[in-house]
């Protein structure tokens, strides 16, 4: 478009575009949105508080990107603020949609991008949008300051995976919608029964308060019907799993899920400050879950100090030929390679364990889940154990997942009982005869667990004996 028909455009901008939302999204940034994207645009302009709860795939984050550019455009001095629980939301996802669409807009001359901040050139102090992190590990106090502070006439907070935000982050809205045209949208699969977006749904004097949308990945052109049809056949329709992924409905009926899958998205990605990931020191521990044949997958994951890779999955493989294609991953880590922890549990990974054992020496380890486990007097079988401790680490945030959607959904599939006092895990079985795959990469996973457990263990028995030869009296005769 020419350079003087784009300063007409931009002159609707206040007069057209500012009630327009979705012409403005047609001709300035050139999408179409979806009718459930149509719905949110026109809903913004017309509420100061607007919260949508939504399916994997929707488009949610894309939306917003271009409300945020709206905001920007057709107010003066416009101040946006956005903010997410973990840095990869914040940053890789929602940023990354924003600089997307502006790159391919009739706006991108307008704007100048920095890491923190985008702003319309020209005035950095005063027309801007920030993004804000969150610390998990803050205190309440320090993440209330999140939203706090911001107080102009023309002010939107954008809040990404709203589910997952600490409650404390909530506290300044009140003050935050001070003046006219301030606004905030918070938008998140529903992935915490808990907390306060999901009292925005389910609380009525705090649901009032809110103009609230619910998107059905089942609904939405943005979704593929293979993909639900895939979802619906490995969990059910009834899965919290489903329920929260496709359906977009906060998970019911789940005080006996193992590991809740807010707690499993809180781990996605999430960087420790104080551990470098390119830190040649930190030791490395493979899990390797083996399948012959069969629907089932054989899945090999590496874990580096606290960050869990990316598996790496095969099918179909014999028990020599899984036992190469380990090796070939294995032995780019020997220097710092603490071990293998394969499942041997119904013997068929014994034979890959036979084989790497001859080429890792002293670097392979059985892991047969219908052990004892190393506290019996609290779980059943070594299974429960080891599970019970990927549950913890989790719910403390002790190690980072990567944004796998395969391994993060398998975490979240067992339930769990207490029985006479100790954990008893939903089985295998179990799991298949409810229509449920195999977790074959949260077992893979779940193996680690034995040698950080196994290796605490034998620390602890190599300090008693030092103590115990330290007490003896010898006499020499």
């Amino acid at each position: 478009m020419p350079s003087r028909d784009l300063v007409k455009v931009f002159r609707k901008f206040k007069t057209y575009y500012r009630e327009r939302p979705v012409e403005f999204v047609k001709d300035l940034i050139g999408a179409t949105p979806t009718w459930q994207q149509e719905e949110l645009l026109h809903g913004y302009v017309k509420h100061k508080q607007i919260a949508v709860r939504s399916g994997h795939g929707t488009g949610k984050d894309c939306c917003a990107s271009w409300i945020i550019l709206h905001f920007l455009c057709c107010w003066p001095n416009a101040r946006v603020v956005a903010t997410a629980p973990t840095y990869r939301q914040l940053y890789d996802i929602l940023k990354s949609e924003v600089v997307k669409w502006l790159k391919k807009s009739l706006l991108k001359d307008l704007f100048e991008v920095q890491k923190d901040k985008i702003f319309v050139k020209g005035f950095s102090e005063t027309w801007w949008l920030r993004f804000v992190s969150i610390s998990a590990k803050a205190s309440p106090e320090e993440q209330a300051e999140t939203l706090a502070g911001y107080h102009e006439d023309n002010l939107l907070a954008i809040i990404d995976e709203a589910s997952g935000v600490p409650d404390p982050v909530f506290l300044p809205i009140e003050s935050f919608l001070t003046k006219e045209n301030n606004r905030v949208i918070m938008i998140s699969n529903p992935t915490r029964a808990r907390g306060y977006f999901y009292d925005v749904f389910k609380v009525p004097t705090i649901a009032k308060l809110w103009h609230r949308l619910h998107w059905d990945s089942e609904e939405s052109p943005n979704v593929s019907k293979q993909w639900v049809e895939r979802y619906r056949k490995k969990y059910g329709v009834n899965h919290p799993v489903y329920q929260v992924r496709v359906k977009g409905e906060f998970p019911v009926g789940g005080d006996n899920v193992l590991i809740p899958l807010d707690w499993v998205r809180q781990c996605v990605e999430y960087n420790f400050d104080d551990i470098d990931i390119d830190d040649d020191r930190l030791p490395v521990i493979w899990g390797l879950d083996v399948a012959r044949f069969g629907s089932d997958q054989t899945v090999l994951t590496k874990v580096v100090g606290p960050y869990v890779q990316t598996p790496f999955v095969t099918y179909h493989m014999d028990g020599v030929d899984v036992a190469e294609w380990a090796a070939e991953h294995i032995q780019e880590d020997l220097r710092r390679l603490v071990g293998v922890a394969i499942d041997v549990t119904g013997g068929i990974g014994a034979g890959p364990a036979d084989l790497l054992r001859r080429w890792f020496k002293g670097k392979i380890f059985d892991v047969n889940f219908a052990w004892k486990a190393f506290h019996p007097e609290f779980y059943y079988l070594l299974r429960d154990e080891l599970w019970w401790r990927a549950r913890d680490a989790c719910e403390k945030i002790r190690w980072s997942l990567p944004d796998y959607p395969e391994l993060l959904d398998e975490l979240s599939l067992p339930s769990f009982k207490e029985q006479s006092g100790r954990i008893k895990i939903q089985s295998k079985d179990e799991l298949r005869s409810k229509g449920f795959g195999s977790p074959d990469h949260a077992d893979s996973l779940v193996c680690t667990r034995y040698l950080e457990r196994a290796s605490a263990v034998a620390r602890v028995v190599a300090a008693r004996r030092v103590r115990r030869r330290r007490k003896r009296n010898w006499k020499v005769a």
